[in-house]
Parts: C-alpha cells; sequence; structure tokens
C-alpha cells in the first residue's frame, strides 16, 4: 500500500497509521499496473556480456561462477532455462576439478573467495597478453598500495571493465569507475583500499578527489 501511495495516489493514510481504501480499490490498481507496463513494457538488465557458450574451462571468473556460489540462482523456464542448467552443470564439474569445489551429501561446496580467485587469474592472462602488446612490465596492485601513472584506457577482462595506468617501464589494471572515463590520457594517483575500491585523485596538480 505505501508503495502505491507513493507512485500513484490511489490509497491514503492517515496520521493514525490506517489506511483509506476506495471500493474500486482493486480496478484502480490494475488500471495503473497495464499503465505502467504499457509505458515500460520490459526493463532488460544485463547480467553477462558472456554467452553461454564460453567454455566450461574458462579461466576467469563468470557470471555462471557468481550463480553457482550465490545460494539463490536465477529461476528460468524453456530452452534457455534447460541451457542454463546444462552450463551449470559443466561449469561445477570443472570447478570441481581444479579444486575450487568439491561434493559430498550435502552438495557442492565452493572455496571460500571463489570469485575474487577467479577475477585475478583472469586480470594475471589479460595483463599478460598486454605486457607482450605494450611491450611494458605487467604489476599486479595489493591492498594498501599507490597507484600511479597515466590513465591509458579501458580494458575489458571477462564481465568486468578495468583501468590500465601506465608508467615509464610497467602498468597496472586495477578496477574500473565510469567517472574514470573523462580522465583518460590524464595523470592518476590512487590507493587500493581494503575492499578493493580505490580512492583515486587526478589531474596533476592533484586537485580534484574521486572517491
Amino acid at each position: 500500500l505505501e508503495a502505491l501511495r507513493r507512485r500513484s495516489g490511489i490509497a491514503e493514510r492517515m496520521p493514525t497509521g490506517e489506511w483509506i481504501i476506495a471500493p474500486d480499490h482493486l480496478d484502480r490498481v490494475e488500471a495503473y499496473e497495464r499503465k505502467a507496463a504499457e509505458q515500460v513494457p520490459v526493463r532488460v538488465e544485463t547480467l553477462t556480456e558472456c554467452d553461454l557458450g564460453t567454455p566450461p574451462a574458462y579461466e576467469g571468473a563468470t557470471w555462471l561462477d557468481q550463480e553457482l556460489t550465490s545460494g539463490e540462482p536465477t529461476k528460468l523456464g524453456g530452452q534457455f532455462g534447460a541451457a542454463l542448467r546444462r552450463a551449470l552443470d559443466l561449469r561445477r564439474q570443472w570447478l570441481i576439478t581444479q579444486g575450487f569445489a568439491d561434493i559430498d551429501a550435502g552438495g557442492t561446496h565452493y572455496q571460500p573467495g571463489l570469485m575474487t580467485t577467479l577475477e585475478r587469474r583472469d586480470v594475471a592472462r589479460v595483463g599478460a597478453q598486454l605486457s607482450r602488446e605494450l611491450g611494458l612490465g605487467f604489476v599486479e596492485t595489493s591492498q594498501g598500495e599507490r597507484i600511479e601513472g597515466t590513465l591509458s584506457r579501458q580494458v575489458k577482462v571477462g564481465d568486468g571493465s578495468f583501468a590500465l595506468v601506465e608508467r615509464s617501464h610497467e602498468f597496472t589494471l586495477v578496477p574500473w569507475r565510469p567517472m574514470l572515463e573523462r580522465q583518460l590520457g590524464s595523470q592518476v594517483e590512487g590507493m587500493m583500499r581494503t575492499t578493493g575500491d580505490i580512492s583515486w585523485t587526478v589531474g596533476r596538480s592533484r586537485g580534484l578527489g574521486i572517491e
């Protein structure tokens, strides 16, 4: 009722906490929902840019891993739902053979921090490729470490995006944030927090901070 009151004014709440509801309340709610559906008939959310054809032995983190470890997998029916379940089964088997999970009578148990581990492997793989391309050494960034250099570009790694920060002889990859788009080509400085986020400072004057 509170949501309907805020969005449409269909119901009225009294100071005492009681509600005033019109006799045709259900008809009004149905009319409101029909109108809302006409205005926004379908809302699409991109869960992953990788398709279900991604090899089960993919070394990095995928949406499938997120589904497997979430405890609340997405429920889908039809042919796509069946294809998703097959992909999840194949991915689960690969994780078990690689030692990232084990199975017993209680079900499948995944290694703590699995998503972080797989993401680091993916970043290392892409870092090695870029190292050959750029002729620079790739350096991983650890928690509490200072990052400094030129923000040269955005790099896709699996389902995520990373910022390539380049120095004279080496570079690093750190999580991308949309507000970095306008800072491409600029000198940046930041500190990686224990949460994995980075507090950025951009520009040679170090005058603009991005939290």
